[in-house]
């Protein structure tokens, strides 16, 4: 009975849409090298973690207990009932002690990761991606970065699920939700065992979800929060605080943050004391602290992307992207509390959304230039 009950609600979240699984079985290293041509290989200077859509890090040796049903033609995609590492680790002991144990191996090594290093670049990629689609933009800003010997990159992958046609939208309300746990366990755990460090956060789309909720505790989806949390009583004790993790700790790192195509919008800033019952004329009264470790942010404004705009719909439509496509939000949002916020506006607006496509364009070689990390000089 309890067993059904597990996959009846994990079923309710997981529906039809496909998710992202890693492509390695150890964290958090090896990473595979980025060299090609003239780009720099990142090697031994490179970390990677793969987060679940709870914000569960997946440990090294994982294969071995979960096998879901993975897509021959696409790396990385498959389908899986459970939906969380936490669900299918509800009735196996021997999996859940992994799991908690290798989080704290994980971590453990991030910290000496960044003992090693006094700048930290750390990649973050949006939803509807897999790790063999991730990889291409994550090279080509590995590229464009000016890495010296005393410099780490981490790249940070998450299980932003994956949907095709008609299925992108469903995958997006579910993506929206995820990468606010995400960031609020995961990437604030990453960012934890940094200490007295210059980090350096490049993250795209919804992937900006996941860097603000690092930073405070989101405002979710009154529905999301309610299933998870019924989810969570499952879990055991250690996971009654899933949605309301301890705050961000301020170890004096200097976090420069650069958003591109941000599917972010003003609820994104909201404080955590303002989270609503209803979803419906919701207005946010009370913006969160970035706190004083956060020293630039950084974002594109794009008016003629698809993704943000919402195609046929509004940018406001479904989960509010406006972030990263209307100039107004953030100037305004930039008056009213956030003045370090810094905009480059697309001038010539262009009807892209991919990671990859931002990568390569001017407008980012602005802003790595700008931050003073970019490889290549101003032309």
């Amino acid at each position: 009975m309890r067993a059904g009950l597990i996959v009846l609600m994990a079923a309710t979240l997981s529906g039809c849409a496909a998710h992202s699984f890693p492509l390695s079985n150890k964290f958090v290293y090896p990473v595979e090298p980025a060299c090609s041509g003239t780009e720099p290989c990142i090697g031994k200077d490179a970390a990677q973690v793969f987060a679940d859509t709870n914000g569960t890090l997946y440990p090294s040796g994982w294969q071995s207990f979960l096998r879901p049903k993975m897509s021959k033609k696409r790396p990385g995609e498959g389908k899986w009932l459970a939906g969380s590492l936490l669900a299918s680790s509800t009735l196996n002991p021997k999996f859940r002690r992994l799991i908690e144990r290798d989080e704290t191996r994980q971590y453990g090594e991030l910290k000496a990761f960044g003992q090693r290093h006094q700048r930290v670049f750390i990649l973050v990629h949006g939803y509807n991606a897999s790790v063999e689609e991730t990889n291409i933009p994550f090279s080509a800003v590995e590229s464009q970065l000016d890495l010296k010997s005393g410099d780490g990159v981490v790249r940070f992958y998450w299980d932003g699920l994956i949907g095709k046609g008609v299925g992108v939208v469903k995958t997006w309300l579910r993506a929206s939700s995820a990468s606010q746990t995400v960031g609020s366990r995961a990437f604030r755990g990453v960012l934890n065992q940094f200490e007295g460090r210059d980090v350096f956060i490049i993250a795209h789309s919804r992937g900006a979800s996941v860097v603000m909720s690092a930073l405070g505790n989101p405002i979710y989806k009154p529905k999301f929060m309610s299933n998870t949390a019924g989810n969570a009583k499952l879990w055991g004790k250690s996971y009654r605080t899933l949605l309301t993790p301890k705050p961000l700790a301020d170890h004096a790192n200097h976090l420069n943050i650069l958003l591109l195509a941000p599917a972010i919008d003003r609820i994104d800033f909201c404080d955590a004391s303002e989270q609503s019952k209803v979803n419906k004329d919701f207005v946010c009264t009370k913006f969160r602290p970035l706190g004083g470790q956060v020293k630039t942010l950084a974002y594109t404004v794009n008016a003629d992307d698809p993704v943000l705009g919402k195609f046929f719909l509004s940018s406001r439509a479904l989960t509010p992207t406006g972030f990263g496509y209307a100039p107004e939000v953030g100037r305004e949002l930039k008056a009213e509390t956030y003045t370090l916020l810094q905009e480059y506006l697309m001038e010539k607006p262009a009807s892209f959304h991919a990671f990859k496509d931002y990568a390569a364009h001017p407008v980012f070689q602005r802003m790595l230039r700008d931050a003073g990390v970019a490889r290549y000089p101003a032309p």
